[in-house]
């Protein structure tokens, strides 16, 4: 795989992850309304009044409809020359916007997202440089298997998920429940065994860099029915793209690294 490729499969990843990200906020918009969840109280927020009208509606469901057009056209490819980096800058900024608007209610997903896209910005600004593109995919590849690393790591030190009971109590959850998997860790040593093979898969998650790009695609398979198992029991499905534009770094890097070590030796 070309450094080329796994460049663009990892935008056509993050535009897809961008665009469903504002399908999500153009569904809600029933919850910005006085007295719901997400509803804007100048009151409670001082922004400048530019801010203001954005995060009020119409603004608002306007910002998400922008963000979904330009999220698309970045996963479908249709962006070229300087239009693709001033669309990249413009997604980013456009994030960070949504991020101070919610407040609230972002995953790990919508960070990924963030970082690639930034990333994916910087590279813009040089096109046409291999080394400007390697090191956009090795900056997306180190941030991904750091991120589950430390997840794992994360989870490992809070007592509650090696022993199963915050898995148990998630499937239970009102929000991120499931019926399946709240029969699956009804059981104390099930919800341990799940429990540990989580945390296990993502503190090792590092060695995808270093078992060349089979490995590494094996890994990210993993993840991937990691992610769907996620978004199918606990409804969060954004995972799967913003991670997912990873994946291809991942694979590229193992490959390069593989191919290198050889030389070496």
């Amino acid at each position: 795989m070309s450094p080329e490729f796994a460049l663009r499969l990892v935008e056509a990843c993050t535009g897809g992850a961008i665009a469903l990200s504002a399908l999500e906020g153009l569904c809600l918009r029933g919850q910005r309304e006085a007295g719901r969840a997400y509803h804007w109280s100048d009151e409670h927020v001082a922004r400048p009044a530019a801010l203001r009208v954005l995060y009020r509606e119409p603004g608002y469901t306007l910002l998400c409809a922008a963000r979904l057009v330009l999220g698309l056209a970045l996963a479908f490819g249709l962006l070229a020359g300087p239009a693709r980096g001033l669309v990249l800058f413009a997604l980013l900024a456009i994030g960070f916007l949504v991020h101070d608007r919610l407040r609230y209610g972002t995953t790990g997903a919508d960070l990924m997202m963030g970082i690639v896209t930034g990333a994916l910005a910087l590279g813009a600004l040089a096109p046409d440089d291999p080394a400007v593109r390697q090191g956009v995919l090795w900056f997306v590849a180190l941030q991904a298997v750091l991120t589950y690393a430390a997840t794992g790591v994360t989870k490992l030190r809070i007592p509650a998920w090696p022993d199963g009971r915050y898995l148990a109590a998630v499937f239970r959850s009102r929000t991120m429940g499931h019926p399946l998997g709240a029969r699956l860790t009804a059981d104390p040593r099930v919800a341990r065994a799940l429990s540990h093979a989580v945390i296990a898969f993502e503190c090792a998650f590092p060695l995808a860099l270093v078992t060349g790009g089979r490995g590494a695609l094996a890994f990210c398979a993993a993840a991937l029915v990691f992610h769907a198992s996620i978004a199918w029991m606990m409804g969060l499905k954004m995972f799967i793209l913003a991670f997912g534009a990873t994946w291809p770094a991942i694979v590229w890097c193992a490959a390069e690294a593989e191919r290198l070590f050889a030389a070496l030796v």
